[in-house]
């Protein structure tokens, strides 16, 4: 990576970064932080992974994403570079990386929030030495991705820690996992210098009140934004962003946005459609609070679920059991491009009916679409039924399990954003 960036002249040299790695939440918290640099008058990139429809969404300048034709340019550049890396066997996301960092600098960022991909110590973004650094911020430390980073939580959370850098400060969100934390605070120590650790306090949760709504919906969204706003202040404090205010910051909040976040849509004048990439039963817990806070009680849900085969399809079908929906739609979209990784949708209604206690309706479908169709089928009788009783609920088709049904849905379907 090192090398790719030096034959394309260190394009991450040329404006300081803010570090995200974490399990959970640091999409939403990069976006957070981002957002509140734009609003403070900061020219502020982003760089977040995966994608949701287009790759262009992974590289945006002020909210903005990259074109399609600066893009390839950018690629067209550093093809003779990766030509002569990829005997050593340097990935697509090594390359985009570098690119992103191009056209950051191209475009006179003067900060970049970059979102590290898959742990941190020796993923392709951890480039920055202590002069390019402006902080690091390590959100929730989880389970996933156990195999590719050691096998257990300790390697887990040694592979976050490694975005760390002596001399500059450190924000650590709260961690569910008290040896998570453990660990990642004795390496800061073996670090030595660090600038300071900051957990969000419940200062900064009370302070957000103050803050308009924000942007980005659910219970869970508030710790996000409590870690963003730590990491606001250690950039004030420490790394001379002085133009940060919390008015500004309010701002940014508000108008922080991520595809396939609980994106709320509708299919002309039918149900609202809610589109979440849950993909971890503690994610798929946060969703099932969501929704229970943004629709009326009683609400009819009919769920349309697709999931990659290597997440924990049991975990996830336990806790969107508990929305209790009127019926549920297995269904297989490509992950990465392909079927391979897709879960069978045999597999997934296995899994439902051996963790759910009241299963209910469960039918497969053969295609996204499908499932959707017959999800307002199930809704309108739902609704029928409970108009005859006196307590007519509008419904919703929740489509979740994965970014990758978000992201077919967001392709497939003539959605329209719901107000």
């Amino acid at each position: 990576m090192h090398l790719l960036l030096e034959a394309l002249g260190n394009p991450h040299r040329h404006f300081r970064s803010v570090h995200v790695a974490g399990t959970k939440g640091k999409g939403s918290t990069a976006a957070l932080l981002a957002s509140a640099l734009r609003e403070s008058g900061y020219r502020t990139g982003c760089y977040s992974s995966p994608h949701v429809v287009s790759m262009e969404e992974r590289v945006r300048v002020d909210d903005q994403e990259i074109e399609v034709e600066e893009l390839d340019a950018l690629l067209a550049a550093a093809a003779p570079a990766a030509e002569r890396l990829r005997p050593r066997g340097l990935s697509h996301f090594e390359l985009l990386t570098a690119v992103a960092f191009g056209h950051f600098a191209a475009k006179g960022v003067e900060v970049a929030v970059v979102e590290a991909g898959l742990g941190g110590a020796r993923d392709a973004t951890n480039v920055f030495n202590a002069g390019d650094l402006a902080a690091s911020v390590i959100t929730p430390v989880g389970r996933d991705h156990l195999e590719a980073l050691g096998g257990d939580l300790r390697g887990v959370a040694l592979a976050k820690a490694g975005v760390m850098k002596a001399g500059r400060p450190l924000v650590l969100a709260p961690q569910p996992e008290a040896e998570a934390e453990r660990l990642i605070l004795e390496q800061g120590a073996r670090e030595g210098g660090l600038k300071s650790f900051l957990t969000p306090p419940t200062l900064s949760l009370r302070a957000l009140t103050e803050f308009p709504p924000l942007g980005l919906e659910g219970p869970h969204q508030l710790q996000n934004a409590s870690t963003a706003l730590c990491a606001a202040a250690a950039l004030k404090q420490w790394s001379a962003f002085d133009r940060l205010s919390l008015d500004a910051i309010g701002r940014g909040f508000r108008l922080a946005w991520l595809p396939g976040r609980f994106q709320r849509c509708r299919l002309g004048d039918g149900p609202l459609v809610i589109l979440d990439g849950a993909h971890t039963p503690e994610a798929a817990r946060f969703l099932v609070e969501t929704l229970r806070s943004a629709v009326p009680a009683g609400s009819p849900v009919a769920l349309v679920l697709a999931m990659a085969a290597d997440k924990d399809i049991g975990g996830v079908c336990a806790e969107l059991g508990k929305l209790q929906p009127v019926a549920t739609f297995p269904v297989e979209v490509d992950v990465a491009g392909a079927r391979a990784r897709s879960a069978a949708p045999g597999t997934i209604m296995a899994n439902w009916q051996f963790n759910v206690p009241r299963p209910g309706r469960i039918m497969i479908q053969p295609s996204l679409m499908a499932a959707v169709d017959r999800a307002k089928v199930e809704l309108a009788a739902a609704s029928a039924m409970a108009s005859e009783k006196g307590a007519e609920k509008a419904g919703v088709i929740l489509l979740t399990g994965s970014m990758h049904i978000a992201g077919a849905a967001l392709r497939q379907l003539p959605l329209e954003p719901a107000v």
